[in-house]
């Protein structure tokens, strides 16, 4: 009996063993589709340092000028200087996508100026999850729909952000909807809280809408709108202000050639206090040429008005940037070598000693270290 006994244990022990590896194997193959199922985590970013030497010679190292966005990041003279460090956290299932966009370094507070505290640090931070078909809602803190450029210097063909692009707005905070009409147009309306602010300064919401195209192959364009009541209340009295603030924004790119593109960015903006109602413009051309798989040449041309101080420059502006763009180490390095030249209608630049210029030409050197994604 104890014989039989033992061998119906044995038995049993076999067969369970059997059971586990059988259906260890099944849960293991269902973790791997529930794996698949919730989405992916990604992690990318990049650090961007820079020399740059303005031939005016500034005895207070100043790129900026009298008004403080003569130039909007690369603003220090003969020094080395840190950029901007970002990380960037994304999951993403086939619906919903969740980022965190994290940022240090001077241009991290020059772009993210409107926030305070730990969020200073939050360039974006959002949830963006598809209703249905073609139709996605996004909400938290993003980047603005408006102009050609972005904050993210990887991104762009010059390390220097124009005055046009520097003048408006980086982000938002609210929510919007896109909606994709077709494969050659599409549809953002969104309800924001202000410019470049994480929490609105009054009881008005601004409204943000934008139209996007792609009627022929090679040609991307986008017609952008924002506005809204963007004056204070009153801190003492709460009472609201009436100062309706919007502009217009047009930003397209045509690929005229495998290695040739065209792009343009125009903007006009108006601002409505009491009876008073004041504007500023501008516009901006690019020209891009990939002189092989590693080197792009660009050339941006820029004028931007803000003659009647409603941004940020006070002055109206003329430039001119050339830079080259140099991908090695299978792309996670690139190099900007730049040269630039910057002209105003007033005094707003800083020449040698105790001394102020219409103009300003720097010629700089970035690198840009990239990771991830």
């Amino acid at each position: 009996m104890t014989s039989k006994i033992l061998l119906f244990n044995r038995a049993m022990m076999v067969f369970l063993s059997l059971m586990i590896l059988i259906t260890g194997g099944a849960r293991g193959q269902d973790t791997d589709e529930e794996k698949e199922s919730k989405g992916s985590l990604s992690l990318s970013g990049y650090v961007d340092t820079y020399y740059s030497y303005n031939f005016n010679d500034p005895s207070n190292s100043d790129n900026f000028g009298t008004t403080g966005v003569g130039r909007i990041f690369d603003g220090y003279h003969n020094q080395v200087a840190l950029g901007l460090a970002q990380f960037v956290t994304s999951y993403s299932t086939d619906r919903t996508e969740i980022v965190a966009d994290i940022v240090f370094g001077p241009n991290a507070e020059l772009a993210n100026f409107g926030n305070v505290g730990t969020a200073f640090s939050i360039k974006q931070a959002y949830v963006s999850t598809t209703l249905v078909d073609g139709l996605t809602l996004t909400m938290g803190q993003y980047g603005t729909h408006i102009g050609y450029e972005l904050v993210d210097a990887p991104s762009n063909m010059h390390y220097s952000l124009s005055n046009l692009f520097g003048n408006g707005p980086f982000y938002h905070t609210g929510a919007k909807l896109d909606y994709a009409i077709s494969d050659q147009f599409g549809l953002m309306v969104g309800v924001v809280n202000g410019w470049d602010a994480i929490q609105d300064n009054n009881t008005s919401k601004s409204v943000a809408a934008q139209f996007s195209l792609a009627p022929v192959e090679g040609l991307d364009a986008y017609i952008n709108w924002l506005g809204g009541n963007e004056a204070a209340n009153n801190p003492i009295t709460g009472d609201k202000a009436d100062a309706y603030k919007h502009m217009f924004d047009l930003t397209a790119s045509y690929a005229v050639a495998d290695n040739f593109n065209i792009g343009i960015n125009a903007a006009m903006g108006f601002d409505r206090a009491g009876t008073v109602n004041n504007d500023w413009m501008g516009a901006a051309l690019y020209l891009t040429f990939s002189a092989s798989d590693r080197v792009d040449l660009g050339v941006r041309g820029e004028y931007f008005d803000d003659s009647n101080d409603i941004q940020y420059l006070g002055a109206a502006y003329q430039g001119i940037t050339l830079t080259a763009s140099i991908t090695a180490l299978d792309g996670a390095v690139i190099v900007k070598p730049e040269f630039r030249f910057d002209n105003a209608d007033e005094d707003i630049y800083y020449k040698g000693l105790n001394t102020l210029s219409q103009s300003q030409s720097t010629l700089g050197l970035a690198i840009i270290g990239t990771f991830g994604n």
